[in-house]
């Protein structure tokens, strides 16, 4: 019965609020901010999943198995059971003889579905363009790499023999999409069918052969089928993850997602300050109807129910139509985003739809319901004595119940209670250290005697009469500003690091295994090359083989834990190099470089790379003990230094002081850029250096520029909706301080105050108001953007003076175009009219 009861008032109140335009902020306030997060939820989530998909090509298939020896048959039967697609991918290294001359080569054997993602690229000559293929050879065939039909001074459809077998090489083998899954390989390239394997024999007890099982199909089946052989898996049979096989387009599509979830956390943080500030002042326009309502003896128990029911009803259309409006924008953002980048749309989970609506109705109860339910305790008395707004400030409890409904929201988005804090602490101290201040400097300024014009004056009493409002309108925008500051600054440092990252001139060939008496020959073909192509060549690294076995006299695997050491440049052998100066893309964060004579030193010196010396507890003046070719170096650590990984230059986890390693032999490398109307100038440097090793890593590159365009023109879109939502808190903000300057400008206009007088007295203080709140928005956004590129995005910290400028003239228009719309309504009303508004 009571429910009904409550239901009939409830409906009434729906009704009566929104003719007169109380509830309609609200409501408009809650449908966007679930639009927004619908549809840039699934909209971010689904093409997260279009671009791991395409990333995935640089694995050719969703998962890839890796084994030294073949794995059970009952694995690869289960997954078909899955309706996953399979295919086999075998590695070793064996002679080929063409014309009888012997190469050693690096063979990829391949089953008939390979790749199950992406395309193999080849030539059916040397001179041929290069073509995309969903395939492989046939059986029988070989397609080689260019290096060995420059050295056999051939072209396709010659006869090789590998182990017993002579087969045709039909193709130039230009790259596959999962090539760069394979260390440097010191062998030129063949890639040929599994099925011939067998009769070429050149696989025997003992070889040492890598075997690949790639997988491919529905999200649910690979979860399965990862779920039945995880349990079956040891240290040597493990899924290779995307960092392991392409770690440059994993640390971008990482940076990317952090950067969404971002994005969705400020959508978050402005929705809740637009559901707070309008269901205050839904709660303000209540205060007679709720005196009303108690003189006629209804409880507080009575307005809880009524105001519950009012705001159940609010909540469930709003879900209705926000959801239906969210889904309809996701569709859009996600068709369009996919055809332009001519990507297949995938669906996303269930969870993944019901998170907003749950995330925007945690927002709604600590932010919109709370206050609105406050009503309940008004006094009557206090009511009708205009005593209404000092009944409006929230309880300890309602703030302690919103701001951990807040945290939790800001978790369930991206996982990370860190990260949350982060967030919300720096909210909360960005807006206390606002408020207080930006009040007591109001009261100062307008607390003196002025004197001047009308206009002066005016603005001066609006700024003494609206001290408090005026603080908190400033130091909400301000807060608003500093997401905004934050997220575009953001984004511009991600674009601006993948772009320093692969620059137009990116070296795409690797040359590796160059003799020392052959460096002169390969340095005079790059100074010939760089002539006409107008870019200063890399120098030439030596390298020597060698394992880092002890530090300080201890050996490595008692002093790293087992996880540390599966990190790259731990337990395996390492490429270890000596240079008198600084690599231009190193960063010296230690220590002193090797020109710098160090007192007491009397060890060999060496260079560690960062991030390896973390990983180790390696610190400067420790003692590393290397095994190179049998012998055992010690050396002392003099410096660390910051290596940019992703730059496609030969980069060094050791760096040794020249004359360190001259008793051991070593080869030397290098990078280059080499345009595709230069490759086949490649061949002359072959003839001259026959054992000259290339690494092709055009097409490796290409893929990362593709993915990295796409992730930019999403990370756009999301800064545009951001702003958007920006807007809208903005206008909410501005309308619910505007009521009270309504009527005081309606009463100025009864006495005789002219409309110019109004309109520019609201102008200026409104554009007062907007330039403070972007000049301090800019100031904290600085100070927390800082952070998170130096902590969370991994990107060096920068300022961003344009955004200085951008802000804060954005604030004073927004500001001037609400005193104009706000004046506007009251030349166009009756001054008693407005007078009588409650």
């Amino acid at each position: 019965m009571k429910f009904a009861f409550y239901s009939k008032f409830a409906l009434r109140f729906f009704k009566v609020s929104f003719k007169q335009g109380d509830l309609t902020l609200l409501f408009l306030t809650l449908i966007l901010s679930l639009m927004m997060m619908l549809g840039l939820t699934i909209f971010i989530d689904r093409v997260q999943l279009m671009l791991q998909g395409q990333s995935r090509e640089f694995m050719a298939a969703d998962k890839v198995l890796v084994s030294p020896s073949p794995v059970d048959a009952g694995w690869l039967k289960e997954a078909k059971r899955l309706n996953l697609k399979v295919a086999e991918v075998m590695r070793f290294r064996s002679m080929i003889y063409i014309d009888d001359e012997p190469t050693l080569v690096s063979v990829k054997a391949v089953s008939e579905a390979y790749p199950l993602l992406g395309q193999v690229s080849s030539k059916k000559t040397l001179t041929a363009d290069t073509e995309l293929s969903a395939g492989g050879p046939q059986i029988g065939e070989l397609w080689l790499g260019a290096r060995l039909y420059y050295s056999a001074k051939a072209d396709t459809g010659i006869e090789a023999e590998l182990g017993n077998a002579r087969l045709l090489a039909s193709r130039v083998l230009i790259g596959e999409p999962d090539a760069g899954s394979a260390a440097f390989s010191f062998a030129p390239k063949v890639l040929m069918r599994i099925e011939d394997v067998e009769k070429t024999g050149v696989v025997q007890f003992g070889s040492r052969i890598t075997y690949r099982y790639l997988f491919s199909g529905s999200r649910q089946a690979l979860n399965q089928f990862e779920s039945y052989l995880t349990p079956l898996l040891d240290e040597h049979v493990q899924f290779e993850a995307l960092d392991k096989a392409q770690p440059g387009v994993a640390r971008a599509l990482a940076k990317a997602e952090t950067f969404l979830q971002l994005a969705v956390s400020i959508i978050l943080l402005l929705a809740c300050f637009a559901l707070g500030v309008t269901s205050l002042r839904f709660s303000k326009r209540q205060f007679k109807q709720v005196a009303v309502l108690k003189t006629l003896g209804l409880t507080k128990a009575d307005l809880t129910g009524i105001f519950g029911t009012l705001l159940l009803i609010v909540l469930l259309l709003a879900l209705l139509i926000g959801g239906l409006l969210g889904f309809g924008l996701q569709a859009l953002l996600t068709l369009e985003v996919a055809s332009h980048l001519s990507l297949i749309p995938e669906q996303s989970e269930a969870v993944v739809w019901v998170l907003p609506f749950v995330l925007v109705t945690l927002c709604y109860l600590g932010f919109a319901a709370l206050p609105v339910l406050q009503v309940r305790h008004f006094s009557p008395v206090g009511i009708f004595r205009q005593l209404s707004s000092s009944t409006l400030t929230p309880t300890k409890k309602q703030g302690l119940v919103a701001l951990g409904l807040l945290l939790l929201v800001l978790f369930l988005v991206n996982g990370q209670w860190a990260v949350s804090l982060f967030l919300l602490s720096g909210l909360l101290v960005g807006l206390l250290s606002l408020v207080v201040p930006f009040y007591w400097v109001f009261k100062s300024i307008t607390g003196k005697k002025v004197s001047g014009s009308p206009l002066t004056l005016l603005v001066m009493n609006n700024f003494r009469r609206h001290l408090s409002v005026n603080a908190l309108v400033v130091s909400v925008f301000a807060c608003s500003f500093l997401l905004v500051f934050v997220l575009v600054g953001a984004q511009q440092g991600l674009l601006q690091n993948w772009r320093n990252q692969l620059p137009a001139n990116t070296p795409n060939v690797f040359m590796i295994n160059i003799q020392p008496d052959e460096t002169a020959i390969v340095l005079d073909w790059l100074a010939r090359l760089s002539h006409d192509v107008g870019d200063k060549p890399l120098p030439l690294y030596p390298m020597v083989r060698g394992r880092l076995i002890n530090i300080n006299g201890q050996k490595i695997n008692e002093t790293v834990s087992k996880e540390a050491q599966n990190d790259a440049g731990i337990n395996r052998e390492l490429n270890l190099s000596w240079t008198d100066t600084l690599p231009i893309d190193n960063k010296l964060v230690a220590g002193q470089w090797f020109d710098a004579k160090i007192e007491g030193v009397t060890l060999p010196a060496v260079s560690v790379e960062s991030k390896l010396a973390k990983k180790l507890d390696i610190a400067l003046g420790d003692q590393l003990g290397f095994s190179i070719d049998g012998e055992t170096l010690t050396t002392v650590v003099t410096s660390l230094r910051e290596v940019d990984w992703d730059n496609m230059h030969p980069n060094f986890y050791m760096l040794f002081e020249p004359g360190t390693l001259d008793n051991f032999h070593a080869t030397y490398m290098t990078s280059s850029f080499i345009p595709e109307a230069d490759r086949n100038r490649l061949g002359e440097l072959l003839k001259e250096v026959p054992t000259l090793v290339l690494f092709d890593v055009d097409a490796v590159i290409a893929q990362i520029r593709n993915i990295v365009d796409q992730v930019s023109i999403v990370l756009f879109l999301i800064v545009i909706f951001v702003l958007i939502t920006c807007l809208f808190v903005l206008s909410a903000t501005i309308q619910a301080s505007l009521d009270e300057r309504i009527k005081e400008s309606a009463l100025i206009r009864a006495i005789g105050g002219r409309f110019r007088l109004i309109s520019l007295s609201l102008i200026l203080e409104f554009v007062t108001l907007g330039l403070v709140a972007g000049l301090s928005g800019c100031l904290f956004g600085e100070l927390v953007l800082y952070v998170l590129q130096w902590k969370v995005l991994d990107l060096a910290p920068a300022m961003h003076p344009w955004l200085w400028v951008a802000i804060p003239l954005s604030a004073s228009l927004m500001m001037a175009l609400a005193g104009l719309l706000s004046t506007l309504k009251v030349t166009q009303s009756n001054p008693v009219s407005l007078l009588r508004v409650s």
